[in-house]
């Protein structure tokens, strides 16, 4: 007997005994009778083989389909299947293909999926992978399809608008922007807003497009008193710092990273464009939340740039603030920074002759520590007093004689009302010192002088001895 003459009762029997999933498309397969008989069958013996797992993922009907390109019948039938059937597992192909078009960015399955299946179960953070991935596409077809919110976050507060800005998709941020349900302003942990997370990775369109909605607050702090500002300062990100100074409520002094405001860590850091463009938006140049100015900062971490800069800022204070017990014009000078400390000692109100904690100079302190150029700026400034003792009452020529900085010794000889005889504590001159430290080319400088010459012949000469063999 032909086999399309046996009933159809006896075709569904046959099928069923056909467990292997081959034979059984096989035989679906041979022709147009069978197909619309026992197709219906086929798809419910796939998902059960699915559901016992006794085969992978990959071979169920929905997953070929999406990989495969395979046609709508394929997902109606699949999906009709699954509908009609108990389900005996928790994971159900649905879900799984769900998850893989949208991995795979298919907004073709993405749609046939939606609309042959409800997926009001389906997890809800899958909106958030789609704002990962980034497909605005894909994104739009699942907010439309009705079974994902534009503003769902989870657990930890993560939405897919955060997800958009840290990830710089800006279609799928400017897409969220038309839902007014959306919280632009929404916190993840720690504190961090969306505009937080586009700052942190420098996406400045996503920073301009949330900017210019005027509904964000651009002065929110996280749970650490940072602000958008003070991060994208700290990121040295000047587009995104120039982006958040576009919204005319922005505080520019507002917040704090290590205790520094923007300015104070966009001066410490030497970054000077940042500088000029919060400057531009209104920052105070003598903010100084810890007693320490911008100008300070960056005279002590010697970017002169930056110093020159706010040197030329109307209304900027000059001082010598404290910088662990010196000030940063003698912490310039002991570093050895000409070029700042030539442009310190040219401000108004500047103090060449303040004294560190130890009693001394900042001339004695360069000459201390052997800063030759650093000194001779300060002795070419003419501000400071040549004579000026520090400790042990020793003057600026005690201390490079003693230190062998014969340089030094001939550029203060060389200045008009400098006093080459002075007594330290002990009563030593400094022709006595360099007779301590037998340093013959600074001793005869010192003779060249007359006074030290006189003070020589007729005060020390009876001192002074000379080793057998001498000249």
């Amino acid at each position: 007997m032909p086999l399309l003459h046996l009933p159809n009762e006896m075709l569904i029997e046959i099928a069923r005994s056909l467990w292997e999933e081959n034979d059984l498309n096989a035989f679906v397969r041979v022709n147009r009778h069978l197909y619309t008989l026992l197709s219906a069958y086929l798809y419910a013996h796939n998902l059960r083989r699915f559901e016992d797992d006794e085969i992978d993922t990959g071979s169920a009907a929905l997953i070929w389909a999406i990989i495969h390109h395979g046609p709508e019948a394929t997902y109606k039938l699949a999906l009709d299947a699954e509908r009609n059937s108990s389900p005996s597992s928790d994971i159900r192909p649905s879900d799984c293909a769900l998850k893989l078009a949208l991995v795979l960015e298919r907004v073709d399955a993405l749609t046939l999926l939606f609309e042959n299946r409800d997926y009001h179960d389906v997890d809800k953070q899958a909106i958030l992978k789609a704002a990962r991935i980034g497909n605005v596409d894909v994104f739009r077809t699942m907010i439309e399809s009705g079974f994902f919110e534009p503003s769902y976050a989870d657990e930890r507060g993560m939405t897919s608008l955060m997800e958009a800005a840290i990830r710089g998709h800006a279609d799928i941020a400017r897409y969220l922007l038309g839902f007014e349900e959306v919280d632009l302003n929404a916190r993840w942990d720690g504190g961090f807003t969306p505009l937080y997370m586009a700052v942190e990775d420098g996406h400045v369109e996503i920073i301009k497009m949330l900017v210019a909605t005027g509904k964000v607050d651009v002065n929110a702090e996280n749970a650490y008193g940072v602000t958008v500002l003070s991060k994208a300062v700290r990121a040295n990100q000047p587009e995104c710092v120039r982006a958040l100074l576009e919204d005319d409520s922005l505080d520019p002094n507002a917040g704090a990273i290590d205790m520094m405001s923007p300015l104070q860590d966009a001066a410490f850091w030497g970054e000077l464009e940042t500088v000029n463009l919060l400057l531009e938006g209104g920052a105070d140049p003598n903010f100084a939340p810890t007693g320490t100015t911008a100008l300070s900062i960056a005279a002590k971490e010697g970017h002169q740039d930056v110093v020159d800069t706010l040197l030329g800022v109307q209304g900027i204070l000059i001082d010598s603030q404290p910088h662990f017990t010196q000030s940063w014009l003698l912490d310039a000078v002991i570093r050895g920074r000409v070029s700042l400390v030539e442009t310190l000692l040219a401000q108004p109100g500047i103090n060449a002759n303040e004294k560190n904690d130890d009693g001394n100079s900042l001339l004695i302190a360069g000459i201390t520590e052997g800063q030759t150029e650093t000194v001779f700026a300060l002795l070419a400034s003419g501000n400071v007093d040549v004579n000026l003792t520090g400790r042990l009452r020793r003057t600026p020529l005690h201390v490079a004689v003693h230190r062998g900085h014969a340089d030094i010794v001939r550029r203060l000889l060389s200045v008009n009302g400098i006093d080459p005889n002075s007594r330290d504590w002990f009563g030593e001159t400094p022709f006595g010192l360099a007779l301590i430290e037998q340093d013959h080319e600074i001793l005869f400088m010192l003779l060249e002088v007359q006074e030290v010459l006189d003070d020589a012949i007729f005060g020390l000469a009876k001192s002074i001895t000379y080793a057998e063999g001498e000249d």
